[in-house]
């Protein structure tokens, strides 16, 4: 159902309380002075429920299911409930009009009396990609030593390193990948490898900031992922980052990415 098929029931709205009001008049009287205000009554409480109902829906306070059920998703309003410590799901649905070779797509976070929320690219945002051709679609998972998203480095010449697991879920085909700061200047060396999955190990030494990799369809290739630091990287987890990326030859399409912080100590 969606908003514009309920505009039509808004007459009809409208005409229930006359309606009853007239068959009070014209024909409430046989049915006695007590029992003539029953239908009357009925009519305004479904009329009040249903008037509820559409305020709802046109001031997107209630969710509605938009277009067919194959989209398993809401189109939610302005508000959804979260209660402390839980979470809550979306399905985001987009439509391409023409190519795209990467867009990140920001989302408002509003919380009931509060500011929104920052947007922070590679974090709260989302990388989205249309192309005319079927390209490689790599879905990437970082995981830090600690598990908590951070790469810790001891001190301000130390190292550490960071793994990353991949899933190919498009084409097969020759992907450039690449890590940064996300146009942070901090001091810091990258470098990455492919890794064989079963002991981390670089196939071939770790290769300064880029390197490239084959990856097949529903391939897992893994990646390891290098730094040290050249002075202090200040805990700042929506500033400073390093962030992995999939893409064309060219860099010019985005066929993934993912990201962690960094920090000295």
């Amino acid at each position: 159902m969606t908003i514009e098929a309920l505009l039509p029931l808004l007459p009809l709205l409208l005409i229930l309380p006359m309606a009853g009001f007239l068959f009070t008049a014209l024909v409430g009287r046989r049915l006695g002075k007590q029992a003539h205000w029953v239908p009357v009554g009925v009519i305004f409480i479904v009329w009040i429920i249903a008037m509820v109902a559409v305020f709802n829906v046109l001031t997107g306070s209630a969710p509605l299911i938009e277009g067919s059920e194959d989209l398993h998703g809401y189109v939610v309003g302005p508000w959804t409930w979260i209660p402390a410590g839980g979470f809550q799901t979306f399905v985001m649905a987009f439509t391409a009009t023409a190519a795209m070779a990467g867009a990140d797509v920001k989302f408002a976070y509003v919380c009931g009396g509060q500011p929104t929320a920052v947007s922070l690219l590679g974090i709260n945002t989302f990388r989205l990609t249309f192309d005319v051709n079927p390209v490689p679609d790599i879905v990437a998972l970082a995981a830090t030593p600690r598990n908590d998203g951070i790469m810790h480095i001891t001190g301000t010449t130390g190292s550490s390193a960071f793994a990353v697991a991949t899933v190919n879920l498009g084409i097969a085909a020759t992907v450039t990948v690449k890590v940064d700061n996300g146009g942070a200047v901090l001091p810091l060396d990258l470098s990455v490898c492919e890794t064989v999955p079963s002991s981390g190990a670089c196939k071939n030494p770790a290769t300064p900031f880029q390197t490239t990799a084959t990856i097949g369809a529903n391939a897992t290739p893994t990646f390891a992922i290098f730094g040290t630091a050249r002075g202090a990287i200040a805990a700042s987890p929506g500033a400073n980052r390093i962030f992995v990326r999939f893409s064309d030859s060219n860099d010019q399409v985005s066929f993934g990415s993912t990201s962690v912080a960094v920090q000295t100590e």
